[in-house]
């Protein structure tokens, strides 16, 4: 039942692309920029997809496995480069946002600090990764524990602006079909 899912989303999102005629990352083409008509991402995904052995490397070098629609994403659409804001990093030999793939952006991100959603200092939490950059200093991140979304964005904390948790999807396919429907998840905590 999962598979059957997981395919659907990955036709969902090829339907979104079709439609907008843009398979690149959402802030950088179409309506937000003139990208030009013979851009090969206004016709297809620039990264092609991956093997299942590709994954488990990088699951490997994670230490930690990725969840199932994740997978499916790398396997059955495309290694990154496309989707909401600045688009889903890629694992290894994938898209890079920032010179940084999947893996890279979480190294990264483990020694930073960041504001818990029980609003208190923790550092990085381990099953969360830095999945999307959206912007205005927000990611996208997946909990690979809870299967949650959650963004992480300069938020007042006392009398500073700090990095803070906030969870915006119970799922990666829910805020992903948000993204499919142009419909603004607003965080939920």
């Amino acid at each position: 039942m999962k598979t059957t899912a997981s395919h659907s989303l990955a036709e969902r999102i090829r339907a979104r692309c079709q439609r907008d005629g843009w398979y690149g990352p959402a802030l950088f083409g179409p309506p937000w920029d003139d990208s030009p008509t013979s851009d090969p991402r206004r016709t297809g995904f620039a990264y092609p997809p991956v093997s299942l052995e590709h994954v488990r490397a990088t699951e490997e070098a994670l230490g930690m496995k990725l969840l199932s629609d994740l997978v499916s994403l790398y396997t059955q659409v495309a290694n990154g480069g496309f989707g909401p804001g600045c688009g889903i990093r890629g694992i290894v030999g994938g898209y890079r946002w920032y010179d940084q793939n999947l893996l890279e952006a979480y190294q990264s991100y483990r020694s930073m600090q960041v504001v818990d959603l029980a609003g208190q200092w923790t550092r990085w939490p381990v099953p969360l990764l830095p999945l999307c950059d959206l912007g205005c200093d927000q990611d996208a991140c997946l909990d690979c524990q809870s299967g949650q979304v959650i963004i992480v964005a300069p938020t007042k904390h006392g009398r500073e602006i700090v990095p803070q948790m906030k969870v915006v999807a119970p799922s990666l396919e829910y805020w992903l079909d948000a993204w499919i429907h142009d419909t603004p998840l607003i965080p939920t905590r």
